[in-house]
């Protein structure tokens, strides 16, 4: 059954990526060029400039920082701005160059600011020689394979600010330390991003530090719990729900001294749903935990009941039990393609960004085995696609809560681990409702756990229609009185 998913009023935190930069964050591939979820910023070869061919010959990250802005055009050149330098493209000499960012920054007025508010000594001429003055300024210049190349020429002498020692180039500023900071120790000498500064001297159009890829996030209200998958094979390791002095027999021996010896809900469940053999090692409850997980509260603390113990085990348990029943509100997904990206995008931006509830993955590939799992938050990257402006690359990251439990945990184990799981798709048209997408990258293998098989949300007031899957003698007011006493 395939449902459309309600219409949600979608209340989504809108962040700018610069002030979000997470440190779980990675760059990632885009067509023609790689986007930067660090900064907000793409770097591409489109339009016949290959400033991502360029940037990366010109030391990428690690010598020029992450992209600040996008591009924008100086006296008919184009440019792109990163951390520690701006590339220009020479058409005439068909590769970037960096600019000398500090020799535009005094055409531009700006020597006053850079002395008053980034310790940045005045010009005064272009000469090798002006290191001479500070050994440590001197060694890290020439430790450069390009100095001239990288940092340009000093054009000032060292001059001591009283915590730093400063020399102007016309690429960079060098600070040699006098005293420990956040981020060097005395006797460092670091390299101001020299970008940054023509940033925020205003040397950068204001509609070039605009970036149109979001960061997205959404959580759902109610964190989903852990809890144990309760295998349906007895030959599979672990507790069952059939068990001796499992979940059921409990419920059972309550029934007993209710009076009620006809209840038998263990033998049911030995009849109707127990496996032998491990020839289905995957088969058991993970759908009728993450239903629970989802819709009911933690049980925490174990339950004393006329003389019947339930542990917080046999308690999840129950309610494992009951929910394995429940049919879907709504399911996305089929055998053969899996999940459509559009429509797990959807749910993600709609049901746990705009409802603020989670809803249910199953992660694995194919028509046989089943591995469900809580989906309760998410951050989405947006980046641009160069050729078509009506698609956007997505790059989400997904926490689940985890089964692999011992039975008797309480709180939350995320799966497959507190970073999520990343998944890559491209949506067309409207980022809340987009009309199509496709799986890009590791996504689009179609491997196991590659990506959303079904997505599903329970409806626990209607019982599964294909066949019975919890016993009839199972009732939810005497699960929730054992559960909510």
């Amino acid at each position: 059954m395939r449902r459309a998913l309600p219409i949600l009023l979608v209340l989504l935190l809108l962040i700018p990526p610069a002030a979000t930069a997470a440190a779980d964050e990675e760059d990632f591939a885009i067509p023609n060029g790689r986007f930067f979820p660090q900064s907000g910023f793409a770097i591409t070869d489109q339009g016949g400039i290959p400033f991502w061919t360029e940037f990366q010959r010109l030391g990428g990250v690690r010598q020029l920082g992450y992209p600040i802005s996008t591009r924008y055009q100086v006296d008919g050149f184009v440019m792109q701005a990163a951390q520690r330098g701006i590339m220009q493209w020479r058409p005439e000499q068909g590769h970037a160059v960096l600019t000398n960012v500090l020799d535009d920054l005094s055409k531009a007025g700006r020597d006053p600011w850079l002395l008053s508010f980034r310790q940045t000594p005045k010009a005064v001429g272009a000469d090798v020689s002006l290191l001479d003055a500070d050994p440590a300024i001197k060694a890290r210049y020439f430790a450069a394979a390009d100095p001239a190349g990288t940092f340009g020429v000093p054009t000032s002498p060292p001059q001591d600010f009283g915590n730093v020692i400063a020399v102007r180039l016309q690429r960079a500023v060098m600070q040699h330390w006098k005293v420990d900071v956040p981020w060097a120790s005395a006797g460092d000498v670091t390299i101001a991003n020299a970008g940054e500064l023509a940033r925020d001297a205003g040397l950068i159009p204001a509609f070039a530090l605009k970036t149109d890829v979001p960061v997205v996030e959404g959580r759902a209200d109610k964190t989903p719990w852990s809890g144990w998958w309760w295998p349906a094979d007895d030959g599979v390791y672990g507790a069952h729900l059939f068990d001796v002095d499992g979940p059921l027999a409990k419920y059972d021996r309550l029934a007993q001294a209710h009076q009620r010896p006809d209840v038998q809900t263990r033998a049911w469940e030995l009849e109707n749903v127990h496996l032998s053999g491990a020839a289905y090692p995957w088969a058991g409850h993970c759908n009728g935990w993450a239903a629970a997980a989802v819709l009911e509260p933690e049980p925490t603390a174990p339950k004393t009941i006329d003389g019947v113990t339930f542990s917080v085990a046999d308690q999840k348990g129950l309610l494992a039990s009951w929910h394995f029943a429940d049919s879907a509100e709504w399911v996305f997904g089929d055998d053969q393609d899996g999940v459509n990206a559009a429509d797990f995008h959807r749910a993600l931006v709609q049901w746990i960004g705009g409802g603020r509830r989670a809803f249910i993955v199953n992660t694995a590939a194919g028509a046989s085995q089943v591995f469900n799992y809580p989906a309760y938050r998410f951050r989405l990257v947006y980046g641009p696609d160069p050729v078509d402006p009506a698609k956007t690359h997505v790059r989400a990251t997904v926490w689940f809560v985890d089964y692999n439990v011992d039975p008797n945990f309480v709180g939350v184990k995320q799966w497959p681990n507190d970073g999520g799981r990343v998944y890559e798709y491209y949506i067309v048209g409207d980022r809340t409702n987009p009309s199509g997408g496709d799986w890009e990258g590791a996504s689009a293998s179609g491997a196991q756990y590659s990506r959303p098989w079904r997505i599903w949300y329970p409806n626990p007031t209607v019982r599964n229609a294909d066949r019975p899957l919890a016993s009839p003698q199972l009732d939810y007011l005497a699960i929730k009185s054992i559960v909510g006493r």
